[in-house]
């Protein structure tokens, strides 16, 4: 009896030691492939972060461009503003300083 619960004990042994080599196997495997899992997940991660960024850029870019033309185009209606006023006003502008200047010399006098 005693030689059937050894051999049984041995026999459970062996089976259990196996059982955990081929465990210890599946956890070298596992963490082997949670490495490059890791690996292609950062890969994908900086891919989507670069696409990202460029599409950001471009979507910028855009903007800029845009703003840029409406800036320009409300520039160029007031300096056409202002210099349809000038051409309107210089000469009694210019003669408003003339009539001064001369109004000044006299009160020197």
């Amino acid at each position: 009896m005693q030689d059937s619960i050894t051999k049984e004990i041995i026999a459970l042994d062996k089976k259990l030691r196996e059982k955990i080599e081929l465990l210890e196997l599946e956890k070298q495997h596992l963490d082997q492939t949670i490495e490059k899992e890791t690996i292609k997940l950062k890969e994908l991660f900086q891919l989507e972060m670069t696409k990202l960024v460029e599409e950001t850029k471009k979507l910028n870019d855009s903007i800029y461009k845009t703003k840029k033309q409406q800036v320009k185009k409300e520039f160029e209606v007031r300096l056409e503003t202002i210099q349809t006023k000038f051409d309107a006003n210089k000469d009694a502008w210019v003669e408003s300083i003339f009539n001064a200047c001369i109004n000044q010399e006299e009160d020197f006098n």
